[in-house]
């Protein structure tokens, strides 16, 4: 090979490596490894400990053992009990503009930027992992938000307050007497909209915080309730650990309505116990959902480190 013909084997190599390194996210993808290195200290640490301390291990057995098996450091530590039966059906709608994925016969819509992969893997994620609409996908599950026993009835008002994308709300639509979405993040304004445009007499979306008080950017659960005060509701509370500021700020409503509740408590180490102490001290009938969560993004990490994932509670007997 000539020197000339050498030297332009070598520009067209670079020329080829420089477009895909271009396309190549080399940010995320440090990120994303020491995330997982991150992880999997944290798993080796918290195997490690109760090792240590075996009088304290004797609650968490099935999953200290669960977390031996695996080679990253799982939110919800249990084995998959089942997978879906049926291949998730997923699309993209050409005139709205957004992929959803079919529950129940009915479309779950995603934000616009998202792949129909993104949307399946998402969905899959939902039911088979958090087991969010029930199901018994994995041997316990701590997300799941209803019961045998605790559930959503015919005729509650719904309050989905962090809603996203909005699965509980769909997945119960036909039954209940009207849902309340209370959303703040923008990108699930337009999927939301799509989502339950076939329910628009019986849904309402919000998109504002929850808070103590009323203003451009916040609403108050007895305000956005206004002429429902004799209903019954049925209200989960997903909001990333605002939680207990949430209840708080909205005792009236929580004090004098007839309520079934099903609160995140995972995102903080004391939501469990200090929501509990709340809803105890207003009357309520409480009980924790099944299992543990592994949760760390309040960066809280020390013992017991597994965290309850809601609490269910009720005021009405």
């Amino acid at each position: 090979m000539s020197f000339f013909n050498y030297i332009k084997t070598i520009a067209k190599n670079f020329k080829n490596n420089f477009f895909l390194l271009g396309k190549y996210d080399i940010q995320e993808d440090i990120i994303s490894r020491c995330r997982t290195s991150i992880n999997q200290a944290r798993k080796n640490i918290i195997i490690n400990y109760f090792e240590i301390n075996s009088d304290e291990a004797a609650q968490y057995a099935e999953e200290i053992q669960y977390l031996k098996t695996q080679r990253d450091l799982p939110m919800f530590p249990y084995p998959q009990a089942k997978e879906m039966e049926q291949a998730i059906q997923a699309d993209y709608d050409r005139k709205k503009g957004l992929p959803y994925v079919l529950h129940n016969g009915k479309k779950l819509f995603f934000p616009k930027h998202w792949s129909i992969e993104d949307a399946k893997k998402e969905y899959r994620n939902f039911i088979e992992r958090e087991n969010i609409v029930g199901g018994g996908y994995t041997t316990k599950a701590p997300h799941q938000y209803q019961s045998n026993k605790f559930k959503i009835e015919p005729r509650d008002v719904l309050l989905d307050i962090g809603c996203a994308e909005g699965l509980v709300a769909l997945d119960s639509i036909e039954k209940i007497k009207q849902t309340i979405l209370y959303e703040s993040d923008p990108i699930w304004e337009l999927p939301l909209k799509a989502t339950f445009e076939p329910y628009k007499n019986k849904v309402k979306i919000i998109s504002k915080w929850v808070g103590d008080k009323d203003s451009k950017t916040t609403t108050t659960l007895s305000s956005s309730t206004q002429g429902l005060e004799n209903e019954t509701f049925f209200v989960k509370m997903d909001i990333e650990g605002a939680e207990e500021l949430v209840i708080r700020g909205n005792s009236d409503f929580f004090k004098t309505r007839k309520i079934k509740v099903a609160c995140c408590t995972y995102h903080k180490i004391e939501h469990f116990e200090n929501i509990n102490s709340i809803f105890k001290d207003w009357n309520y009938f409480t009980t924790p959902s099944d299992g543990f969560v592994l949760c760390f993004i309040d960066n809280t990490f020390m013992p017991p480190f597994f965290r309850k994932g809601l609490i269910r509670a009720t005021n009405i007997t």
